[in-house]
């Protein structure tokens, strides 16, 4: 008889050593457990009662500190939570997209569109009070979370329930868990799915991998962050190497199954699609074809997935690391110095440890505490309060691990040293967390707050049903659309976003909502917003601009578009007379608003700049009125608002010393076009801003002189460099006709060509 050959595994090597190692494993585990079956039938009947005394008693022990986990920082929000609209970030813009249950500005958010729907339904008081109840009950959630997460990192249930509620009530988090924007929840999605990894990792180790469903129901999970806030791809590298390292992907079913929940997850963004068919609020610019459908979720109109914003400091001589170290401060502010040991023991120590839970939390803390505010942050204007919100709330999700990381750390460190003096470590921990939130509760308490309604109330009371307001920032944008909308104060109000005004897109959405807004086929947005004052004026309507820092290029000093300051507000007509714009300073519009709770101090950015915009429109006015040539009316306006706001007051000296601001010759083609070439010779690197005003400059040296091919050819190279190419197209052609022989056949064809690669976004 021939010898029986040993029979060769189908499977690897590798492979086939581990199930022989998982079948041990599970042989070992029964018979342990049939052992303690039978010395448990020795054991008195006493003893047994006992023994199921104890583990109810601890049962029940766990369950109590989960819902204090849970229920301790979910009052203190509600206490704390504002009745109304804050204007942190967007969340009032959020607020007023759910409410009506359309996309808001890109990426569209559509999974916080539809929570926020639901819990808008809730008949508690202000609608944007409802909202802040739904990021408050996310929030405890995320504690609740965390606690389990700590104890799964095998922490002591008492340092375990100590650790989430102080890490729920630091500064950062316990402000944006009352407020109603996208990060709470990107923060519960990816606690989520930190704790279905401790989960998989238990299952690893009862050898119950082959059933567990656990990995598809991560990656469902991913795709509901993806349809949330795109950060929530910072922890993909580490939870799908873990997931790889645990055989996750064992064959291309299961591979082919995490790919279907992926999509599966990605079903909100259905919403935002069908939102871009329906006749709405024009927003950032719909969503009219699949091109655009794919701009708007990737962030193109914002820089990128994970972009913070435009790179544009506010002053040249800031770092360029400048916002990534303000960040730095609200981290170490929000956990003290000492939170630097925990962490860096933690992130040292488990960050090699193979396909463990802690080496998850490690990685994910280091790409989106450090990595991804690096990328994202830098370059953002370090002074400037709209930037640092973006820091604080683009640094959420990192403040949140490395939370993690220095609890389990300390308690790490704690057992290495001083294992035997655990109760001392409980001691110390509780006056953390007392310290943490009784510190925090008196800046983060915004239950009185009604800076922004006030301020977006202001505005509104100068404003008639269905005139239009043209704003420049986000915090008076989404302020005045709440109330004039949600609130059904103004709904007739016209509100156009001067940022997005040059979005080929935008512009779409105006003509779809408001056909008769504007007549140019102009796609300039200086051409669009003076067509519109021009339109407004013969039908005796003004337009009103909030915000507007220099209005140069809409007609500014230059007729027929004069500006009147009118408090908060800009006046532009084409009517209005030099004499009538230096009588409106005896209209002192300061003293008619309500300043209730200017006087108070704010910690967070968002209070500040809503304080800073009345101190920032006076000046801003004041120096209108001097270019205007009145200089007593510039003086009167400063002292105007000083007599609000005495804090702000301007010395006497200050006053003095303003004079009367030399205006150039603007009277001829010649000297608007030397006018224009100054511009450029004299600044080291032209502002955005300088073209805008060069472009007005060389449109009214061509009227006057309309064959001037210097003019032309100029205007045509401005056209170019802000990427209107169909407009520089235009001018090149024309100085072509003047001058066959100047050269302007190049630069069309150069601009055709630009020109060409934007149309072909229209075939998608």
């Amino acid at each position: 008889m021939s010898k029986k050959r040993s029979q060769k595994p189908k499977k690897s090597w590798k492979k086939y050593i581990r199930d022989q190692e998982r079948k041990r494993k599970l042989k070992e585990q029964k018979r342990k457990k049939l052992e303690m079956e039978r010395n448990y039938k020795r054991i008195p009947q006493a003893t047994v009662s006992d023994e199921k005394k104890m583990f109810i008693k601890k049962k029940v022990t766990e369950i109590a500190l989960a819902i204090i986990s849970f229920s301790v920082p979910l009052v203190l929000y509600l206490l704390t939570a504002p009745r109304t609209i804050t204007a942190y970030g967007d969340s009032a813009g959020l607020i007023t997209s759910a409410y009506f249950f359309k996309a808001a500005h890109p990426p569209g958010y559509p999974l916080f569109i539809i929570l926020g729907k639901l819990f808008s339904l809730i008949p508690i008081d202000s609608i944007a009070f409802r909202l802040s109840i739904m990021s408050s009950v996310l929030a405890s959630f995320n504690s609740f979370l965390v606690y389990k997460i700590m104890r799964m990192l095998k922490l002591p249930k008492i340092p375990a329930v100590v650790s989430a509620i102080t890490i729920s009530l630091t500064y950062s988090l316990w402000l944006y868990a009352i407020t109603p924007e996208v990060f709470v929840l990107n923060n519960t999605i990816a606690l989520l799915i930190i704790y279905l990894c401790g989960k998989f990792k238990q299952k690893i180790e009862e050898d119950e991998i082959s059933n567990s469903s656990l990995p598809c129901l991560i990656t469902f999970l991913f795709g509901l962050g993806l349809s949330n806030h795109m950060t929530i791809i910072l922890l993909a590298p580490a939870v799908y190497y873990f997931l790889y390292k645990n055989d996750a992907f064992r064959s291309k079913e299961q591979l082919f199954k995490m790919i279907l929940f992926l999509f599966l997850g990605l079903t909100p963004y259905v919403h935002t699609f069908l939102s871009s068919f329906s006749l709405d609020y024009p927003h950032y610019g719909n969503l009219p074809n699949l091109g655009r459908f794919i701009q708007y979720i990737t962030r193109y109109d914002y820089g990128g997935l994970l972009s913070g914003g435009a790179k544009e400091a506010s002053n040249p001589n800031e770092k360029y690391l400048g916002m990534f170290y303000y960040y730095l401060k609200l981290l170490l502010n929000g956990f003290t110095f000492l939170s630097v040991p925990g962490v860096l023991y933690f992130i040292y120590h488990k960050v090699t440890k193979k396909t463990s839970l802690e080496q998850v939390i490690a990685l994910t803390s280091i790409l989106a505490g450090i990595v991804f505010p690096l990328m994202s942050l830098s370059g953002l204007g370090e002074t400037d309060l709209h930037s640092q919100g973006v820091a604080e709330r683009f640094g959420l999700l990192g403040m949140l691990f490395f939370g993690i990381a220095f609890f389990a750390g300390t308690y790490y460190l704690w057992q290495k040293f001083a294992s035997e003096k655990t109760d001392y470590l409980n001691g110390i921990l509780i006056i953390l967390m007392i310290i943490i939130v009784f510190g925090n509760y008196k800046k983060v308490d915004k239950s009185d707050y009604e800076l922004a309604e006030y301020y977006a109330q202001n505005i509104l009371g100068q404003l008639g049903e269905n005139d239009v307001v043209f704003t420049n920032d986000d915090l008076t944008a989404t302020s005045l659309l709440y109330f004039a909308r949600v609130e059904n104060e103004k709904p007739g109000l016209i509100l156009i976003s001067s940022g997005f005004l040059g979005n080929k897109n935008y512009q779409k959405e105006l003509n779809k909502m408001w056909p008769d807004l504007y007549k140019t086929q102009s796609p300039y947005e200086y051409d669009i917003a003076r067509d519109i004052i021009e339109t407004n004026s013969q039908k005796d309507k003004n337009t009103y601009f909030v915000m507007l820092d220099d209005p140069y290029p809409l007609g500014f000093l230059a007729n027929p578009h004069y500006f009147k300051t009118e408090g908060l507000l800009l006046t532009a007509n084409t009517k209005t007379t030099p004499l009538e714009l230096t009588e409106s300073i005896s209209e002192n519009e300061w003293e008619n608003y309500n300043y209730e709770g200017l006087n108070k101090s704010y910690n967070d950015p968002f209070a500040k700049l809503t304080k800073n915009n009345y101190a920032h429109r006076a000046e801003v006015n004041s120096r209108l009125l001097q270019n205007y040539g009145c200089l007593n009316c510039a003086k009167e306006e400063l002292k105007n608002f000083s007599n609000i706001m005495p804090e702000l007051s301007y010395d006497n000296k200050y006053l003095e010393n303003l004079s009367a601001i030399e205006q150039p010759d603007q009277s001829t083609a010649e000297a608007l076009l030397e006018l224009s070439k100054e511009r450029f010779i004299t600044s080291y690197m032209p502002s955005m801003m300088d073209f805008h005003r060069t472009v007005w400059d060389l449109q009214r040296a061509e009227k006057i002189a309309p064959q001037n091919i210097e003019v032309i050819g100029g205007l045509g190279e401005v056209y170019e460099m802000l990427g209107l190419y169909d407009l520089a197209g235009e001018k090149y052609q024309k100085a072509d006709q003047i001058d066959p022989s100047g050269g302007w056949e190049g630069s069309l064809v150069r601009v055709q060509k630009e020109a060409s690669k934007l149309k072909l976004l229209k075939y998608f």
